[in-house]
């Protein structure tokens, strides 16, 4: 009986093994081919129509990918950071990448490599996670979190206004966490918060980057293989059965819809589904994600299909297990 119990721990942890290695492989055959087919530029999204846009930079400019290493840093981030590096290795002048422990460190990083390299900044985004328990929208930059409550509390938010001085009105904000631009209620009557304040937090931001354009989804931003240069690669939703729970059902309903705060209009815009090119620059779809006859069939069986108390509202961390089945198989 030990013999055979032996045995099967050893092969639990071969098929572990070969697991890791074809998500590996997955993720370099679609992350590759998108990276690779990063002729896709700023230019060809529809900002291109968009008259509220002021241009382009003209001097040279990089995109700028911040990966934070905060406590909820696991398996999914590792396999964005290398996804992220193999796109900087082909395109080392568009894109650089960034691994930061704090905001003060982000600051610190960008500086360098604005004065090393004596560009400006077309696109910033901010890979992060959100924490749809808290009740409301927030980003993390390593360890430092913002929400519209301290987003206008100028001395917890000096690092992001140091950042803020390589950007200018040509620069687009990016926010890579979950429900960060969410303007739902949140679901249950135990939360202090009532609204997610999804807007508060964009404008709160666009008030220390003044002229920016910034960006939030107000659903889940995923991390699929082909994240850089292919479509939808940020939409979709995940597997794990405690995202089925009707908590989520706002989230549902919402599935690739973004939120955009325009300086030129000084106003709040929903606009289409979100992704990044090849060198992670920001693009929109010229389509919704929302709209696609698949994706509404999706998410209305998912919706019919959620039920209560799935998702455990005093757990306060996510499982890496979890995070890794749900975030890398292309759900769109």
């Amino acid at each position: 009986m030990n013999i055979f119990k032996v045995n099967l721990i050893g092969l639990k942890f071969v098929i572990f093994i070969m697991m890791i290695k074809y998500l590996f492989i997955i993720l370099l055959v679609f992350g590759i081919k998108g990276i690779c087919n990063a002729t896709t530029t700023f230019e060809d999204s529809v900002e291109l129509k968009d008259a509220s846009y002021p241009g382009h930079h003209k001097q040279p400019s990089v995109n700028i990918y911040v990966i934070s290493m905060d406590k909820y840093f696991d398996n999914v981030s590792r396999f964005i950071i290398l996804e992220a590096k193999i796109a900087s290795l082909l395109h080392p002048r568009k894109m650089k990448v960034i691994k930061v422990h704090s905001t003060a460190d982000a600051a610190e990083k960008i500086a360098a490599i604005v004065n090393k390299h004596h560009c400006s900044i077309d696109n910033l985004w901010f890979d992060s996670h959100g924490k749809y328990r808290k009740g409301y929208s927030s980003f993390m930059i390593g360890t430092d979190e913002y929400y519209y409550k301290n987003i206008c509390d100028s001395s917890h938010c000096i690092g992001l206004e140091t950042i803020a001085k390589f950007c200018d009105r040509y620069t687009n904000i990016g926010l890579g966490s979950c429900y960060a631009g969410a303007t739902f209620n949140f679901p249950t009557s135990d939360s202090a918060h009532k609204n997610m304040h999804g807007d508060s937090l964009l404008k709160g931001i666009a008030n220390i980057f003044k002229g920016s354009f910034i960006y939030g989804s107000e659903s889940w931003v995923m991390a699929k293989p082909g994240i850089f240069g292919s479509r939808n690669a940020l939409a979709g939703f995940p597997l794990s059965k405690e995202y089925k729970d009707v908590l989520f059902t706002p989230v549902w309903s919402r599935l690739g819809m973004w939120r955009r705060y325009n300086p030129t209009k000084s106003e709040m815009e929903s606009i289409n589904t979100v992704h990044l090119s090849g060198t992670s620059g920001i693009l929109i779809e010229k389509h919704s994600y929302h709209n696609l006859k698949r994706a509404q069939r999706k998410m209305v069986k998912n919706i019919n299909k959620l039920e209560s108390g799935r998702y455990k509202m005093e757990v306060q961390l996510f499982k890496a297990t979890n995070l890794c089945i749900m975030n890398f198989f292309p759900f769109s």
